[in-house]
């Protein structure tokens, strides 16, 4: 059951971290050679 309608701003700090996290991996990843980062901004 999908409780984002019941409870928007939660759902919203949730996504908020997620994106955070993200970011996060992201920046402290070991390079990849041939990796497409692009696609951890989607």
């Amino acid at each position: 059951m999908n409780l984002a309608k019941r409870h928007p701003a939660r759902a919203r700090r949730m996504a908020a971290a997620i994106e955070a996290w993200k970011r996060d991996v992201a920046n402290g990843a070991t390079p990849q050679p041939d990796y497409d980062t692009a696609s951890l901004n989607k």
